[in-house]
């Protein structure tokens, strides 16, 4: 799956891997923290069958008690995958990874600021 993937290339690159959690972060964990999710996946086909490429939008959610600090986690994180292409990760291949949008908001009922960030990810294989 994508999200494996991205966990995959992530987590040997990223000084704080420990702050990023999948979908749901557990309780009782001290902002400031990343929420990633697998927002879709599509499969293109030729007359003949399914094209070996998915394109998948992922999304980090970037939770901290400052807009400074998110947008901080927000950029490390771009750094990393911004216009990565051609990188094998396991035995599959990450063919492109752009980054899409952006949006910045306060969460009353976290209390917290986020910055939401927006990826497509053209990877090799089937989800």
């Amino acid at each position: 799956m994508v999200d494996d993937l991205l966990f995959a290339y992530l987590e040997p690159r990223f000084a704080d891997f420990d702050k990023l959690w999948g979908s749901v972060v557990p309780d009782n964990v001290p902002p400031p923290y990343i929420v990633f999710d697998l927002v879709s996946t599509t499969q293109s086909h030729t007359h003949d069958a399914p094209v070996p490429i998915i394109r998948a939008r992922v999304q980090f959610i970037f939770y901290a008690e400052t807009k400074q600090q998110a947008k901080g986690l927000s950029q490390d994180v771009r750094r990393l995958l911004n216009g990565l292409k051609n990188t094998t990760v396991g035995e599959r291949s990450i063919e492109y990874i752009r980054w899409d949008n952006q949006r910045d908001i306060y969460g009353p009922n976290v209390k917290l600021f986020q910055v939401l960030d927006d990826y497509i990810v053209f990877c090799e294989g089937s989800d």
